[in-house]
């Protein structure tokens, strides 16, 4: 029954990932800047951190306990949206997966993505609207939509602006909408006239 649908999480956070996650959010640190995305690194860490400065500052940080009460607290929201998520199962041009990997972190931004390893990073420093699972939801449809984004080469913020909307119409209230300097009504209008298609959306938006 599509209603009853929900993808498992397999939730886990290590050290040896947050070292990752820092070293991989300072490789791109310049890029996120100039989007004005929100940047948490350990404290004293900097661009010009070297690999032992990052596991030192980490180390240091470290709370084990913490990430464990941020994935009990999320496995026991989760279970709320499995409405929206049935919904979503009913329109193919979702590619949903059975399970997703999410990987709990300090640092970085709010959340994102790798599509190669169906995985999911959420910071759980965040406060948004609807917690750290509706950062979850909003990677997850991301994971759902990539390849039509590769196919027709959406650009960054009419990706964003999509994703966003797809959110509010299957999770609605769950998660506050991105406010996107660039103007991204031409996502809204593809939207309105072709949801739940999400092929014919992309398609007319591509870059």
């Amino acid at each position: 029954m599509a209603d009853g649908y929900l993808p498992r999480l397999d939730i886990s956070y290590s050290a040896k990932q947050e070292v990752r996650r820092v070293r991989d959010t300072l490789e791109r640190l310049s890029w996120y800047q100039e989007e004005g995305y929100r940047v948490d690194l350990p404290g004293g860490i900097t661009k010009e951190s070297d690999d032992e400065e990052v596991m030192r500052a980490v180390e240091h940080e470290y709370a084990a306990a913490s990430y464990a009460e941020h994935a009990a607290t999320l496995q026991k929201e989760w279970e709320a949206l499995h409405r929206g998520f049935g919904r979503m199962k009913e329109e193919p041009t979702f590619h949903l997966e059975d399970e997703y990997n999410v990987v709990l972190t300090k640092y970085g931004v709010g959340g994102s993505y790798d599509p190669n390893l169906n995985k999911v990073t959420v910071k759980v420093s965040a406060r948004p609207r609807g917690g750290i699972e509706g950062i979850v939801v909003h990677e997850v449809v991301h994971l759902a939509v990539q390849y039509l984004i590769d196919l027709h080469q959406l650009p960054h913020w009419r990706k964003e602006r999509l994703v966003d909307l797809v959110v509010e119409r299957y999770f609605p209230g769950l998660r506050k909408m991105q406010d996107i300097a660039e103007d991204v009504s031409i996502v809204d209008r593809a939207f309105e006239k072709y949801f739940p298609n999400m092929e014919e959306v992309v398609r007319s938006i591509g870059g």
